[in-house]
């Protein structure tokens, strides 16, 4: 067992098995151990995850009656049962954190909601000289549950024990009536790479029953509104020269349902040229969709401030983007290392116009540029920097 002291081991927190932030948390840990990091995991992994091997002894599971099912029908639960079993899991966690004597945390991916909750026992570790560092991948935080005071003062107690919080954007912005005030620390989102097989284009299209003579749009990822999938559709209507696949599944119930968009489709009769691929798409997968693509879409609304993970995954097959968003970020690295078009959000015009562009503009192609800047070992050292260095420990007391 690493006889690391306390204070220089990480231990870190993941709740999710699947999806961006399940993929995230995985790269995230693997370049902490690279880069010669004790982390101990704590929570869940994705099912076949390599880094649980890797982790051995130093990997510790949810208990069964906590652990969060990825097939279709349990994954999500009714939002009563999982407001039980997210306040089940950050108590199960505070107990784990003390028994071990615990003193640096990192949050993958932080749920502020239902705080009263689970607060006092954290309030405990703090006073004993836990620091804990969180992963804010949303950090304009806007979506309010349950009644404004209730959710201001989930916000104001959740974020009261956090000492730094690790962002991609450096938007920093809360509603005023939260009164949430935190140290933030940039950190680069890391580039997703997946197994790549050796079939060509035109295989994968015939075994997809796809025209070969078509150029694809890719929408990958979960379905969510905040991508302007309907918007796209009514773009996609004068582009006949266009097909769009849409690979994914929907995210939650709270969101508009496939069976929306779809409908869309229908009414404008383009019903044809859209390819739906409703499903889990695991990671030795991914690459078929990219290699027979032509226009990676990033539509995003103005309401979506996070990293996009899709982009990541998009430099290892270096398709052209179209992107939009409310996040400062990703218009940077589109227009800096120019591998695509940006467009402002929310707007149909827009995307027509990135979709005429995007045939005649000349693109920089700076991906590999990308890749250097935006790397896991960067965002591990800048990690370990900050949570494991004394300066971290005498500012913070």
């Amino acid at each position: 067992m690493n006889q690391s002291s306390e204070s220089t081991i990480i231990y870190y927190y993941t709740s999710t098995p699947q999806g961006g932030l399940a993929e995230y948390s995985e790269r995230q840990i693997a370049a902490l151990l690279d880069a010669g990091c004790c982390v101990k995991v704590l929570g869940q992994l994705k099912e076949n995850s390599n880094l649980r091997r890797r982790l051995g002894e130093d990997y510790c599971p949810f208990p069964d009656s906590l652990i969060q099912r990825v097939d279709s029908k349990s994954f999500a639960g009714s939002r009563y049962s999982r407001a039980i079993r997210s306040v089940r899991r950050w108590r199960w966690l505070a107990s784990q954190l003390e028994g071990r004597g615990a003193r640096r945390l990192l949050i993958g991916s932080f749920e502020e909601y239902w705080s009263p909750f689970w607060y006092e026992p954290f309030k405990q570790l703090k006073k004993r000289g836990l620091k804990i560092g969180i992963m804010l991948h949303d950090p304009i935080r806007d979506f309010v549950i349950g009644p404004v005071i209730f959710h201001n003062w989930c916000l104001r107690l959740a974020f009261n024990l956090v000492d730094v919080a690790f962002v991609h954007d450096p938007v920093k912005h809360f509603p005023s009536s939260s009164k949430v005030n935190l140290n933030y620390c940039v950190v680069p989102h890391g580039i997703y790479e997946y197994p790549s097989g050796d079939v060509n284009r035109e295989v994968i299209l015939g075994e997809w029953n796809l025209d070969p003579q078509a150029k694809y749009l890719l929408c990958f990822g979960h379905i969510r509104d905040d991508k302007n999938l309907d918007l796209v559709l009514n773009a996609l209507r004068d582009f006949p020269q266009y097909h769009l696949i849409v690979a994914g599944r929907e995210q939650s119930s709270s969101q508009k349902p496939i069976a929306y968009y779809k409908a869309i489709a229908n009414e404008l009769g383009i019903a044809d040229r859209c390819h739906w691929f409703h499903e889990y798409i695991p990671d030795s997968e991914v690459w078929k969709y990219f290699r027979i693509s032509d226009v990676l879409l990033l539509t995003y609304s103005q309401r979506f401030n996070s990293a996009s993970g899709v982009l990541n995954t998009a430099t290892h097959f270096q398709i052209p983007v179209i992107g939009s968003s409310g996040s400062i970020l990703l218009k940077l690295i589109i227009e800096k290392f120019g591998i695509g078009i940006w467009i402002s959000p929310d707007s149909v015009e827009e995307i027509r116009r990135g979709l005429r562009e995007i045939k005649t503009r000349k693109l920089e192609w700076g991906w590999e540029s990308y890749r250097q800047e935006f790397s896991w070992q960067k965002n591990a050292r800048i990690v370990m920097d900050t949570l494991i260095s004394q300066d971290f420990d005498q500012s913070l007391v």
